[in-house]
């Protein structure tokens, strides 16, 4: 077995050991650190507009 399936079975093992919000919260956090070392992470970048609703970068 490959430390990657290894590692993919621990995280499934986690959550289905999750027994209450606590527990559930760890499981999740396990599986994000496993995603980010494999690379696989895909976090959302979110666009803030301006308070005033113009474009900051836009020349006066």
């Amino acid at each position: 077995m490959s430390r990657a399936d290894h590692a993919w079975r621990d995280v499934l093992q986690s959550f289905e050991a999750a027994w209450d919000e606590w527990s559930a919260m760890e499981a999740v956090v396990h599986l994000e650190l496993f995603l980010e070392a494999e690379g696989l992470l895909i976090e959302e970048k979110t666009a803030h507009a301006s308070p005033d609703g113009q474009d900051r970068f836009r020349a006066a």
